[in-house]
Order: C-alpha cells, then structure tokens, then sequence
C-alpha cells in the first residue's frame, strides 16, 4: 500500500497566519479608533448647557434680589407754622389793661373833629392841625405797654383828667411816668430823706410829679 501522506497542522500553514495577521491588524485598529468627534461634540454641547444654566440660575437671582438702592435721607418734614393764640395769663399773674386801647377808633376821630370844629369855627387849617395832632397823639397811646399797676394808674388818672384831649393825656402820663421812675432811683441813705419822702407820697398819693416837687422843696430847704 502506497503510504499515506500526512497533513500539516493548519497552524503550521501559511495561509493561517495571514488570516491571523490581517485579524490581529484590523482588531488593533478598530479599538484605538474611538470617535474622538463625537465625545467632543458632547463635551461642547454639555458646556453650552451648563452656561445656559449658569445664565438662567444668575437671572433667577437677580430677580429675587431687589437691587441696592443708594440710601437716601428721610425727606425733612417742614413744622406747620404755630397758629397765633393769644397768651392767656397764668392765675397768679396780674393783668393790666390799656383804657386808650379800649375806645372806639371812629367814635375817637368823630369826637375829635368836633372839637376841634368847636375850638376854631370857619378856621379850616386850625381844624386839621388839631384833628392831626390829637389822632397822632392817640396813636401813641394806644401803642403803649401797660405792664405794671403804676403805668394803668397813671394813664387812668391822665384820662380822667383830660376827656377827649389826647395830647394832654399823652404829656400827663409821660411826665408821671418820669417823675415815678425819678423818685424809684431817689438814693434815700438818710432818715430825714425818708421822712420827706414818706411825707410827700402822702400828700399827694399817686400824682409823681407833686410828690417830686414837694420832695425836693423840703430837701433843698433842710440843707440851707
């Protein structure tokens, strides 16, 4: 019998091992080919997500936080202005009254121009300068400050004296009042100066220009 001819193994053929070859080469090559564009589509496409997020988280914010206002100052509120009220005394207060003041305006210029039609009939200009100068007169006292009890006295007594003529109330009271702040700063460092003092007041109460002249009658008769 003719002998048998042996095969080689098939991994002892050439054939084999360009299979293996070309599989070995294509497996290489197919796993270090990883889809480099794809990944970094997902990369820019995640990042454009995450700053769309960043974006809208930011405006969120900053409508839920009202914006800083410069602080400004309260506005100054203007005091309304105080409403004249008249001061009411207090009950221990004493409270003087000008009887001038008290007189009726037009009642004062009708009696005034009718004496002075009476003092100087057909004299025209006579008439207008006593009519001026009694209302002039009578507009300075009516402005007066009676604010103590000698200054009503003496007023009084003025217009007690002299109804209706002004200018000798007026010169009546100013020369009292003189006379009354006089004999306050009277320097009474002796007894005698007393007496005489005391001695006048009581003659003449409160008429201060008779209590002066009586006063200093007798002091310029004691020391001569």
């Amino acid at each position: 019998m003719a002998e048998e001819k042996v095969r080689k193994p098939f991994y002892k053929k050439w054939w084999f091992w360009l299979i293996a070859v070309i599989i070995i080469f294509v497996v290489a090559s197919g796993g270090n080919d990883e889809p480099e564009p794809e990944t970094a589509t997902n990369d820019t496409t995640q990042t454009e997500e995450n700053e769309d997020q960043e974006q809208e988280e930011m405006a969120e914010q900053a409508e839920e936080e009202p914006e800083e206002q410069p602080e400004q100052e309260p506005p100054v509120e203007e005091e309304p202005e105080a409403e004249a009220e008249e001061t009411e005394p207090a009950p221990d207060e004493e409270t003087f009254q000008n009887v001038i003041d008290q007189l009726d305006r037009a009642q004062v210029e009708e009696e005034v121009q009718a004496q002075a039609k009476r003092d100087w009939p057909d004299d025209y200009e006579m008439q207008d300068y006593q009519y001026d100068n009694q209302i002039q007169a009578y507009n300075s006292l009516i402005n007066l400050s009676i604010d103590a009890e000698h200054k009503e006295t003496i007023l009084n007594e003025a217009a007690r004296d002299w109804p209706n003529d002004y200018e000798m109330v007026q010169y009546q009271y100013d020369n009292q009042i003189a006379a009354y702040n006089w004999i306050q700063d009277l320097n009474l460092d002796t007894d005698v100066k007393k007496e005489v003092l005391a001695k006048a007041k009581s003659d003449w109460g409160t008429d201060y220009e008779m209590v002066r002249y009586q006063y200093e009658n007798q002091m310029e008769a004691y020391y001569n």
